[in-house]
């Protein structure tokens, strides 16, 4: 479920199910074309390793919001195998902190917690009708990550998005890269001599008359549609980690309304095994409540975790976590391998 390299990007768009393709590729030819984009992760990604890495791991993730295409590619994940090349291999890739919760602040199980949110942001008048551009600002961080085609493992350099998506579906996005964050003294010179990808303060602007969106009709505000409106491009055979990237992507893509945040928070709360973590402050500092669902379809057993504003029902983040094993992603366990903070979503009349 995590975001997706920059090449899976450029041959996503076969794949993706609002763009009205309808054959159906078959999985050898899927785990050939992603064998080919693993070939050039590093010198010590090998063809044998590359297609066991496609076949062990495999889930549909969270929209790219690369080049204005939301693309949700067909139950597919790249986790690439090994720390990176060289010098970098003889330690752990670097990773973002832990979100730190305190003690649970509201009583009861989960669905209950989350109950007593989808009451308070039920009762949220909706405010005024607007129309413009949907407007969304957000900051994403991927084990995956690629800068100038190589895979970054010695820091966490996260990047800030914005998105602004027009009336007809037209649409702007403008990306840079946030300060770079290391594990240590010798992380950071590693990523000198690598020629410290990341560093250019170069910000890119992408424009396009078409975004392509999974969704081109409003959110529903009944529960039960809405959990069947999600499973476009999120097949349920995938699991409840499913429904989470499917929320994910959906706040990406929607400025969701009072009533569909409701909505929105009912379907998560009959996610089967999900837990209720305790209250805590997401990575621009917002306090929320902490839940989590764990699945290890994508191959590795994995912590799907989302915050959750309890104030007006907001989704401010998500994290992907892997509690107990690395497998092969040269991590230190617990890791975080993947998060988005979602800073705003609102509409603008401008594009700027």
């Amino acid at each position: 479920m995590s975001r997706l390299p920059n090449q899976t990007r450029e041959l996503a768009g076969r794949f993706d199910p609002t763009l009205g393709y309808q054959s159906r590729t078959d999985e050898s030819t899927t785990d050939a074309i992603l064998c080919r984009i693993l070939a050039d992760a590093g010198p010590s990604q090998d063809k044998a390793t590359a297609s066991a890495t496609v076949t062990q791991r495999r889930i549909s993730r969270r929209v790219a919001i690369t080049g204005l295409a939301a693309v949700a590619v067909a139950g597919v994940v790249v986790y690439i195998d090994g720390p990176g090349p060289g010098e970098q291999s003889a330690s752990a890739a670097a990773t973002p902190p832990l979100l730190a919760t305190g003690a649970p602040d509201m009583p009861g199980s989960a669905a209950a917690v989350l109950g007593a949110i989808i009451d308070r942001t039920r009762s949220l008048p909706a405010g005024p009708a607007k129309s413009g551009y949907r407007h969304f600002s957000l900051d994403t961080w991927a084990l995956t990550t690629r800068i100038n085609n190589q895979q970054v493992t010695s820091a966490v350099i996260p990047e800030h998005r914005e998105v602004w998506i027009a009336p007809d579906g037209s649409g702007r996005e403008v990306r840079h890269y946030l300060t770079p964050i290391f594990a240590s003294s010798a992380a950071k010179q590693a990523w000198q001599r690598q020629g410290m990808p990341g560093s250019d303060t170069r910000t890119d602007t992408v424009t396009s008359p078409s975004f392509s969106l999974i969704w081109p009709q409003a959110a529903p505000t009944d529960p039960a549609a809405l959990a069947k409106w999600l499973t476009r491009g999120h097949p349920v055979a995938n699991g409840p980690a499913e429904t989470i990237a499917a929320v994910t992507d959906l706040v990406k893509e929607q400025v969701l309304d009072p009533q569909q945040r409701a909505a929105l928070l009912r379907v998560i709360s009959k996610l089967p095994s999900l837990t209720y973590r305790g209250p805590v402050n997401d990575r621009a500092g917002r306090p929320g409540e902490l839940f989590s669902l764990d699945s290890n379809y994508s191959g590795l057993p994995t912590r799907y975790e989302l915050i959750v504003d309890k104030v007006d029902g907001r989704i401010l983040g998500s994290d992907e976590v892997l509690p107990t094993t690395p497998g092969k992603l040269g991590v230190k366990i617990p890791a975080v391998i993947d998060y988005e903070t979602y800073l705003q979503a609102d509409i603008t009349s401008s594009n700027h």
